[in-house]
């Protein structure tokens, strides 16, 4: 599945959704970050909550290994 902010392709349990002001879109935790970081006017490095800490750590990790050039 495609990462609706980036556009890498992550297997499906990589994404999480997020709510928009007119949809809800799967995307990557590390663009879940990103997003949020936006949304909220902050500047985390890692989220707090375990869930979406994982996820995100998860896609870096997916990168690594499957999407170098990214």
């Amino acid at each position: 599945m495609e990462c609706a902010n980036c556009g890498i392709d992550y297997p499906p349990e990589l994404l999480s959704p997020i709510r928009g002001s007119i949809s809800t879109h799967s995307v990557c935790g590390i663009c879940a970050l990103e997003i949020t970081n936006k949304v909220l006017g902050i500047n985390r490095k890692k989220f707090d909550g375990q869930m979406a800490e994982e996820l995100r750590l998860g896609a870096i990790e997916w990168r690594k290994k499957n999407a170098p050039n990214q």
